[in-house]
């Protein structure tokens, strides 16, 4: 049973998160990243005329908008705790350190969302091609879970960055990475076998199958069982990020230094 501190210390870490987000710059930084993205996929569509691309397209670019602004934002998030040595009364509560992350990566995938809504914007302004969707029950639950499948990513993230010390960039390399093997603007089938071989182990990527399979027309069973691997895989990325900010943990107890 979830104790219920742990709802507490969840909640009091999604509002924090969203005060501390909603200036203007957190906005227009979610433009910035997502709104060229969807002009360019606007672009296309008009060329292409092809509805069920499209509309592929149209959930790939707002979830890869939400996903470059939530990972930058998550990823440091822990990183600068670290920085400024606010991490202490984290660690003294009984409340896991994963329970606090998760809020923090929730209320950055909020926030994500509202930005997201210029790349809606632009993606109307432009494109003439109409949205087609052969099974809107099935589009929704599956644009809906690709979205809560960032949350295992972000949650994965944070820690890496932490023990990498953002070496060489580290978040800049993974960032678009995992964008493109998730699935966002190439469907997981057309990407060289070298790339498509990752998606196998990517939450994101079969949410995205699902997606398209809804988009086309493919039958509820093969989408149904797209989206079981989808959640058995980000069961195992949230075991993951439990065992990454367990080894921080340590890792900080041992040396006692708040500056890792």
């Amino acid at each position: 049973m979830i104790e219920l501190g742990y709802v507490h210390a969840f909640r009091g870490a999604f509002v924090k998160g969203l005060r501390e987000g909603r200036d203007f710059d957190t906005f227009l930084m979610g433009l910035a990243t997502g709104v060229p993205t969807a002009a360019v996929v606007a672009w296309v569509a008009n060329s292409r005329g092809d509805e069920a691309i499209f509309t592929y397209l149209c959930v790939g670019v707002v979830l890869f908008g939400v996903w470059n602004g939530a990972a930058f934002r998550t990823g440091f998030s822990l990183q600068t705790e670290f920085f400024l040595g606010t991490l202490g009364p984290s660690l003294l509560t009984r409340t896991p350190l994963f329970v606090i992350l998760a809020g923090r990566v929730a209320s950055d995938l909020v926030l994500g969302l509202v930005a997201a809504i210029g790349v809606v914007l632009t993606i109307l302004a432009i494109a003439d091609v109409p949205l087609h969707v052969a099974s809107v029950p099935l589009f929704a639950l599956s644009a809906v879970f690709g979205y809560v499948t960032l949350l295992c990513l972000g949650l994965v993230l944070s820690p890496l960055m932490v023990l990498s010390r953002e070496r060489s960039g580290f978040t800049n390399a993974v960032r678009p990475f995992a964008a493109v093997i998730s699935g966002f603007t190439f469907a997981a089938p057309v990407l060289p076998l070298g790339l498509e071989v990752f998606t196998w182990f990517w939450p994101t990527a079969w949410a995205m199958r699902a997606v398209d399979g809804s988009i086309r027309g493919t039958g509820a069973a093969e989408i149904v069982g797209q989206l079981a691997l989808g959640l058995l895989l980000m069961v195992v990325f949230l075991g993951i990020a439990q065992a990454l900010l367990r080894l921080v943990e340590r890792k900080v107890r041992r040396s006692g230094d708040l500056a890792v």
